[in-house]
């Protein structure tokens, strides 16, 4: 990683962020978009963002800037997507793969601790997805 993306991966980073996910699906029940959704606009936006990107069951996306995984989830159980998603933030990294293991959606969802570069759209990609910038 660049210094950039160093420094931008040190200043995500947070402490023990999965346990405090944990007791607030705890107190709130299971509804996690109030917490899996960690961008602007929460849930409305992931829907309202997958509707201008014309979804078919079975597309491929590289979700960039993935977080700790919602968008991603969302796009791979409401619209059939197989999705990887990557970030610079090793910790928000480990919490998308251990939320997406409990709700048992491993096989359409992964997530991987990498910086974005063209490469990584690759061609068996359909849409390489950068929320942060939209």
């Amino acid at each position: 990683m660049t210094t950039v993306e160093t420094e931008v991966a040190r200043h995500y980073t947070l402490s023990a962020i999965e346990s405090r996910i944990d007791k607030a699906l705890r107190s709130a029940g299971k509804d996690m978009a109030p917490l899996d959704e960690f961008h602007l606009g929460g849930r409305a936006a992931t829907q309202g963002f997958a509707g201008r990107l014309a979804l078919q069951h079975g597309m491929r996306l590289l979700d960039i800037g993935s977080g700790l995984g919602g968008p991603a989830r969302y796009f791979a159980r409401h619209h059939g997507c197989d999705v990887t998603g990557i970030d610079l933030t090793e910790e928000f990294v480990a919490v998308a793969q251990s939320l997406t293991r409990r709700l048992g959606m491993e096989g359409k969802v992964r997530f991987q601790n990498a910086s974005w570069r063209p490469a990584a759209c690759s061609a068996s990609t359909t849409r390489c997805v950068k929320r942060r910038a939209i």
